[in-house]
């Protein structure tokens, strides 16, 4: 998602299936209490959530 990944892209790198990733996506948005991915990115940040971009 950092990436500017779409679900599917996300899905397929983890290997997981599209609903999948779709209800972590929405979880996330929930406990942070953004209203869209782009803020879900912000909060993501400010709440210490991302480690290091790996590739």
């Amino acid at each position: 998602m950092h990436d500017g990944y779409t679900d599917q892209q996300i899905a397929d790198e983890l290997y997981l299936g599209m609903r999948t990733v779709e209800r972590e996506i929405n979880r996330l948005m929930r406990m942070s209490g953004s209203r869209s991915r782009f803020t879900l990115g912000a909060a993501a940040t400010r709440l210490g959530w991302l480690g290091a971009a790996t590739h």
